[in-house]
């Protein structure tokens, strides 16, 4: 089904794989990453839509409630028996031709109407070039030609006139944040989670500066929490840094003594100790600290003796902060309001950092990975998750519009429970709980971890989930609010046994994403309005004649099981018979910190224009077929000699490698041992009243598709004589 080029070792920040179907699509893309491309989980489509490719629609013609949908896709159209009884495997637009040397593969193909059945013809010829050229850059040069109707075979082809350039998308696991170029800036601007797809609006190619880059998951910037500063007396108070007495206080992590090397252990629980001692410093007192009295998992790591300081946190509202080694970035949030026990505080001439941290579950081993002894820490306030704001009918929009009625309130009111139906179709566990009526919401962020926060001071509740599928969906049976949520450790049992009625909670996001020279990404360098040069009404000399500037839109595809965010250029430009659209972009392979210069590199190497059918043909090569026996025939160039052409029955006719007025595109088709050679496409189709097309099937005599050969174009009728025979590819010789 494959073709390839040459790579690099996808474990490179740099290194892809690529694989091209027959179609010329891309359906496989490895890197760094993993796997790009979506997984197919749809039956119906099988590397049919969430593949990489171009689709073409007529706008006048497609009416999909009508039940008769136009969307004609280069990879191939949907596989439904139940409406296509006769149609037993996928049927992918039939490769016409390919080429692979060197760093590239070319590959021509007929690409087909997506919904079958269907009364629609397809005119589109595509043509596909991918070039390695190598530093993690990949050309993709493609064409689209609306083959002009020969008039022996039926009326005028159809003018379509929307086009996806591309229609492509990634791995939802794979990259969760898009991050935006802006026209205004030529660097990376904006890191956004993904949205919804039906959530997104449009983007103007304009307000981008050509590029826009899927990374793995960025981790976003959250400003420093001033640390406190101790007294110079050293007896454990804090003070006013701008005291001159005052002593700065560093978290500089350091390792214990040889018998007991860890720099950080756990802190011993109430019921572990004995009258106020301290089992491990039996002759030093000590005070219970809050976070003790609440059964937290609490910690303490040896610290590098700068400030005393014996308190902690002291506030009554949540504080939500995150702790990040300096050097690896790597990060542990806290408990909101038992976060600190104490900053400093000296033990027998040791000074112990005392900390809860967020999740119940953190082991002492995870500490100690990720902060060994020389870490540094920095504080950081960890940011409050946005919940979307509704409309009242379920739907998501901007806070600020005046259809807007707030954000839900996570307010429990019943039991929580595990949902069977999404468990079994997302392949995880997914639980809900009934919520208190409130603002609907039928979408959530099921790829965000996110962490649960009762605001009950007396019983604080911390819980990370892997994600939300709806934040507060309203049962139309019942009128009950739920949310759902893809459960996190301890599961289901854990959300009926601490998720009670009576208890509201606030969300926050986990901000555990890699920092931008950690994050591997993937840029899409699709032109901007400069470089694509188009204008409405083709009032701009040079400029392609469209009928609304090209737009970006992107999001998760509905179901989450599915695993993908499509994205897409929609250009509205015109092709009637004759035309050809062609476009050059590219794709790039790297760090996300090394996106913005790459990306600018090549942004004005992309292209785009309508080459319309000329009268004559400036370009391309005279093809001269010729008889090679009384009953096959094969072709050559007009620079090239048949060396085994006929000679007792001498025929030749001559065409073109590229289209012109009066000359019409012909295929060499073969079904069974049946042959035929000409301008209709749907030759070998079984005729039928309703003209539906079904151009997998060879006269319903034969159960193996037809197979088809694209020779270039050719003045109706002139060819007429080879028709019947059997193309040879080496008939003149190889």
């Amino acid at each position: 089904m494959s073709n390839g080029l040459p790579q690099n070792n996808t474990l490179e920040p740099k290194g892809w794989t690529l694989r091209i179907s027959k179609a010329g699509n891309i359906y496989s893309f490895k890197g760094p990453w993993g796997q790009a491309v979506a997984p197919q989980t749809l039956a119906k489509s099988p590397f049919v839509d969430e593949v990489w490719q171009d689709v073409a629609v007529s706008t006048n013609l497609n009416n999909p409630s009508g039940g008769r949908p136009y969307f004609i896709h280069q990879a191939g159209a949907y596989f439904d028996q139940v409406i296509n009884p006769n149609l037993t495997s996928p049927w992918y637009s039939p490769n016409l031709g390919s080429n692979c040397s060197g760093n590239s593969c070319s590959i021509v193909s007929w690409s087909q109407q997506a919904h079958l059945p269907t009364v629609f013809n397809s005119s589109k010829l595509e043509f596909s070039r991918y070039t390695n050229c190598g530093d993690g850059v990949y050309e993709h040069v493609f064409g689209m030609h609306n083959m002009a109707t020969d008039p022996n075979v039926g009326p005028p082809s159809d003018t379509l006139d929307y086009l996806n350039t591309l229609w492509w998308g990634v791995r939802t696991s794979t990259f969760r944040d898009i991050v935006r170029s802006n026209s205004s800036s030529p660097y990376l601007a904006k890191v956004d989670a993904l949205p919804d797809w039906a959530s997104v609006g449009l983007l103007s190619v304009s307000e981008t500066a050509g590029y826009s880059v899927f990374a793995e998951h960025v981790r976003l910037e959250s400003p420093n929490y001033p640390l406190p500063c101790g007294s110079s007396t050293g007896d454990g108070s804090k003070v006013s840094c701008s005291d001159p007495m005052s002593v700065p206080l560093v978290l500089e992590i350091i390792a214990g003594p040889p018998s007991d090397p860890d720099p950080c252990t756990l802190e011993e629980s109430p019921a572990k100790k004995r009258k106020g001692k301290n089992l491990t410093h039996p002759h030093t007192p000590i005070e219970e600290s809050p976070a003790s009295s609440m059964d937290l998992p609490t910690f303490r790591c040896r610290l590098n003796t700068t400030a005393n300081i014996n308190g902690g946190l002291e506030s009554e509202t949540p504080q939500y902060l995150t702790l990040v080694n300096t050097n690896t970035k790597a990060i542990l949030s806290l408990h909101p309001l038992r976060g600190v026990t104490a900053w400093s505080r000296e033990e027998s001439g040791v000074n112990f950092f005392i900390f809860s941290p967020a999740e119940n579950t953190t082991t002492v081993a995870n500490i100690n990975e990720k902060f060994p002894a020389g870490t540094i820490l920095r504080v950081e306030y960890e940011p409050l998750y946005q919940l979307p704001c509704g409309d009242g009918t379920g739907n998501v929009v901007d806070c600020s519009s005046p259809s807007s009625l707030g954000q839900p309130v996570i307010s429990i009111i019943g039991d929580c429970e595990k949902s069977a139906d999404y468990t079994n179709l997302y392949g995880k566990i997914v639980a809900r709980c009934r919520i208190l009526p409130t603002v609907p919401v039928n979408s959530g962020d099921p790829y965000m971890p996110l962490t649960f926060v009762s605001n009950n001071t007396n019983a604080q509740i911390s819980y990370q989930v892997f994600g939300v599928l709806y934040w507060s969906y309203k049962d139309p049976s019942t009128n009950y609010f739920y949310i759902y949520v893809f459960t996190g450790d301890g599961g289901v049992l854990f959300l009926k046994n601490n998720f009670y009625p009576g208890l509201t909670f606030t969300v926050l996001f986990k901000n555990d994403g890699k920092p931008w020279d950690q994050n591997m990404a993937l840029s899409s360098i699709h032109g901007s309005s400069s470089s694509l040069k188009e204008s409405v009404g083709g009032a701009i000399d040079g400029s392609m004649n469209v009928n609304g500037e090209t737009e970006i839109r992107y999001g998760i595809a509905g179901n989450p099981s599915r695993d993908y965010t499509p994205f897409t250029m929609r250009t509205f430009t015109t092709l009637n018979e004759g035309d050809t659209y062609v476009k050059r972009h590219f794709m790039i392979a790297d760090r996300l910190d090394r996106m913005a210069n790459r990306s600018l590199d090549w942004v004005n190497e992309t292209y785009q224009a309508v080459n319309y059918e000329p009268v004559e043909s400036s370009s391309g090569q005279r093809i001269r077929l010729f008889k090679t026996s009384s009953s096959t025939f094969g072709g050559a160039l007009a620079s090239e000699t048949c060396a085994h052409m006929d000679s007792s029955d001498f025929f030749y006719c001559a065409g073109s490698t590229t289209p012109k007025k009066g000359y019409y595109a012909h295929f060499a088709i073969t079904c069974g041992s049946q042959y035929y050679f000409g301008t209709d496409r749907y030759f070998f189709s079984p005729k039928n009243a309703g003209d539906v097309k079904q151009p997998w099937i060879c006269n319903s005599a034969d159960s193996s598709p037809p197979s088809y050969k694209f020779l270039g174009f050719y003045p109706s009728g002139n060819c007429s004589a080879l028709n019947g025979l059997l193309f040879d590819p080496l008939g003149c010789g190889s």
